[in-house]
This record gives structure tokens, C-alpha cells and sequence, in this order.
């Protein structure tokens, strides 16, 4: 299944990472952040990735990644977006 995300009318930007274990893209949107932030998102998603694959620790690796997102974009998230596999 394949969607577009159209964000900057509502003020809202997407964060992505690729998470091989599922083989999926993780998307987040959040509202009132700037291309700067999101640029400073997306490489804390993908290094905790990372370090939750080296260092397992008992949770889901998106779960993980939401739980190491620093505190100040916790709360402008506005949804998560699991994207489906195409045989689903």
C-alpha cells in the first residue's frame, strides 16, 4: 500500500527511519518543529536503532526509539505511522 503524507499545511513535519527488522518505515509526525529539528530526529532515531540492535533491551525497537526521543519532541508528536507491507 503506498500513501503520502502531505504535512506542511497543518504545520506538522515527518521524522523517518528505516527499521530492518520489520523491514518497514517508522514515520512521525510532529507539530511546530522546524527542517532543523527534524534533521536532529531522524539522526537520534536511527542511532538508537542502532544501539537498541547492539544492546538489546527487552523492548520493541520502535518502542525504544520513542522512549530515547528527547524530551522537548515527546510531546509535539502528533501520530506514529507503521507502514504496512505490500502483501498485507
Amino acid at each position: 500500500m503506498k500513501y503520502t503524507i502531505e504535512c506542511k499545511n497543518y504545520n506538522t513535519r515527518k521524522a523517518e527511519v528505516y527499521i530492518g527488522c520489520f523491514e518497514r518505515m517508522f514515520t512521525i509526525l510532529f507539530r511546530n518543529i522546524t527542517d532543523l529539528d527534524i534533521q536532529i530526529i531522524e539522526e537520534n532515531m536511527e542511532n538508537n536503532y542502532y544501539k537498541w540492535n547492539e544492546d538489546f533491551e527487552g523492548m520493541c525497537c520502535e518502542e525504544y526509539i520513542l522512549e530515547k526521543l528527547p524530551k522537548r519532541y515527546k510531546n509535539k508528536i502528533v501520530a506514529l505511522i507503521y507502514e504496512e507491507e505490500e502483501d498485507e
